[in-house]
């Protein structure tokens, strides 16, 4: 049920590659690229079988599963390398630490990221898109799908001293591209 919902919302999978650890007994998720163009301009790669790595509660005690969900410029050259590198990372802070939060700031490894000068990826809800894709089922449960945005450090520090709400209010006044890596940052 989680693939069809993907593909409902971002078009087809045509691509992807899985992402080993042998901690994790072989293979521990993989990422998918998504054919369809659900946001102009820009391509949709998504984990699937991080949900199955339960980790965290909601408020209300329920157990929290979650999928991670990348947009990069479709015309970007090293968009699946890129996007590969950035949920591998991502992916396995998931499964070591348990769900990320809305708000929370995790760093990457991606070199094109590094190279983009954006070292952290900030995790948010999927906003380009109705409600109603923010939260898929896979056998019966909720599987929660957070964005993840490739942030500049200024960005990151602005969140750890003035917070997540005040980070995203300013996005909200200053509207950057937040798909286009080259973007200059919001702080």
């Amino acid at each position: 049920m989680l693939v069809e919902h993907l593909e409902r919302w971002l078009g087809q999978m045509v691509g992807g590659w899985r992402v080993d650890d042998p901690q994790f007994g072989g293979l521990a998720f993989q990422v998918f690229r998504h054919g369809g163009n659900a946001v102009p301009q820009s391509a949709a790669y998504v984990t699937v079988g991080v949900n199955r790595y339960l980790g965290g509660r909601s408020l209300d005690g329920h157990p929290i599963s979650q999928e991670l969900m990348l947009l990069l410029p479709d015309d970007l050259v090293e968009a699946d390398r890129t996007a590969f590198d950035a949920l591998a990372d991502a992916g396995f802070a998931v499964l070591r630490d348990g769900p990320f939060l809305r708000g929370q700031v995790v760093p990457t490894r991606a070199e094109p990221l590094l190279a983009a000068g954006k070292p952290f990826l900030y995790v948010t809800l999927p906003v380009f898109f109705d409600d109603r894709f923010a939260v898929a089922h896979q056998d019966g449960q909720p599987v929660v799908i957070a964005w993840v945005v490739p942030v500049t450090a200024a960005e990151q520090q602005y969140v750890t001293t003035y917070g997540w709400e005040a980070f995203e209010a300013l996005l909200l006044h200053e509207d950057p591209d937040l798909v286009d890596l080259y973007r200059p940052s919001a702080v």
